[in-house]
């Protein structure tokens, strides 16, 4: 199976194997949908939206949210999960910062990770083995080095 969100608030699931291009189920949530990761190892997919949430969705029902993550002021524009952690991802968001989130605690990022004050908007992350990358409004990037417990910006 694959995943794709919309605007529309709606998460789809397409069938790979099959020769049709629409979607084989769709899941309405309650704002547009702007970002997605899947946390495989915990069978969630991590979907971020303009309510400034992160919802963490059982893609094996239509209805199941795990739970929804705060702490964003604005749009989540992008998702990564950890390469040493099955329970750890990192969002970007239209409000500048970079957070750290543990599945397993979902009242809070485990921590932000600051950009400078004038980067504007995270567009995009990817957390491979070498670090943490964001790049957004201002065309810079910044790397972060560490792992999911502590991270050192270089």
């Amino acid at each position: 199976m694959a995943y794709s969100t919309s605007l529309s608030s709606h998460l789809y699931t397409h069938d790979l194997l099959t020769p049709s291009s629409q979607p084989v189920s769709t899941t309405p949530f309650s704002a547009p949908l702007l970002s997605l990761a899947s946390l495989s190892a915990a069978s969630l997919l991590g979907v971020g939206t303009t309510a400034n949430t992160i919802v963490l969705h059982d893609p094996r029902s239509q209805t199941i949210s795990v739970s929804v993550l705060r702490g964003h002021q604005s749009f989540v524009s992008t998702l990564s999960p950890s390469p040493d952690s099955q329970h750890t991802f990192a969002s970007g968001s239209f409000d500048g910062n970079v957070r750290v989130w543990d599945i397993r605690n979902p009242s809070g990022s485990i921590f932000k990770l600051e950009r400078e004050a004038t980067a504007g908007k995270v567009f995009s992350i990817d957390w491979n083995e070498r670090g943490l990358i964001a790049g957004g409004q201002d065309g810079k990037i910044d790397i972060w080095n560490g792992n999911t417990s502590s991270m050192s910006k270089l």
